[in-house]
């Protein structure tokens, strides 16, 4: 059943040198230490991190640590810190979007996120 949903919390940007599906791997293996590859249902651990609630969210090649907290009501804010990590505010219904879609649309916007950064 959907209901509205409301999030606040920070986003970290998670460092990585080299291929982003290797980087996906270590951090499905990490967050899922029983599990040894990937879901078939998946085509890449890429894929794996964006559709489970792993705490993360992956934007145009860069990846996000998701800390959150629930909050009320509809709107998506996102600022930006000093040490490079963001805060966030988002209060959505989640029959109509989810908390990376509202996150990726607003930091796309906000942020220009076009490429990795």
């Amino acid at each position: 059943m959907s209901q509205d949903e409301s999030w606040s919390g920070k986003l970290i940007p998670v460092t990585y040198i080299g291929d982003l599906e290797n980087k996906c791997k270590e951090l499905y293996k990490n967050s899922n230490q029983n599990m040894k590859d990937v879901p078939t249902f998946y085509k890449t651990y890429i894929e794996a991190i964006q559709c489970e609630d792993l705490d993360y969210i992956i934007i145009n090649d860069n990846i996000f640590k998701i800390i959150n907290n629930k909050i009320n009501r509809y709107t998506t804010h996102i600022t930006k810190n000093k040490d490079g990590t963001y805060n966030f505010t988002s209060s959505f219904y989640n029959g109509g979007t989810s908390l990376n879609e509202c996150l990726e649309e607003e930091m796309k916007k906000k942020f220009l996120l076009k490429h990795k950064i």
